[in-house]
């Protein structure tokens, strides 16, 4: 059976701009969210949703951390995101056992180094690099949950 395929006229431009790196304004408007719900979750006044945008940024790091051209930078990536993802299940943990969120001492650190990395592995990649480690990421998440 044939497919039909919809023309799409802005096709193009959008491949086009997935492999155009970030510029500094999307960057902003991709970390304002993260450092708001990483403030929240400091103070304890987090949501739920605060907890899972971190947990997805850190995961989307360290799955884009192993794609790295830069093998050196890529190894120095791993440490960060893997303390990071850690402090992420601690948070999680504990929210299981009191019904609160909260990050314990070690973690806000492992956390905020997690975010820096996050904004760092952005301003090295595309929006289609971003995307392809989030799919990853998600689908990672799934076979881990089943």
């Amino acid at each position: 059976m044939k497919k039909s395929y919809k023309k799409d006229p802005y096709a193009m431009w959008r491949v086009i701009q997935g492999s155009t790196p970030y510029h500094d304004d999307d960057i902003t408007k991709l970390m304002l969210p993260l450092r708001f719900a990483f403030e929240a979750l400091r103070r304890g006044t987090a949501s739920v949703n605060d907890a899972y945008i971190l947990s997805n940024a850190i995961n989307d790091t360290a799955v884009r951390a192993w794609g790295l051209e830069d093998e050196e930078a890529a190894n120095a990536a791993g440490p960060i995101a893997n303390d990071a993802i850690a402090a992420m299940r601690r948070c999680g943990e504990r929210y299981k056992k009191t019904g609160k969120l909260g990050l314990d001492g070690p973690a806000i650190g492992d956390v905020a180094a997690g975010l820096d990395l996050y904004e760092q592995i952005c301003r090295l990649s595309t929006p289609a690099q971003m995307m392809a480690a989030a799919s990853v990421a998600a689908r990672l998440q799934e076979e881990q949950a089943a």
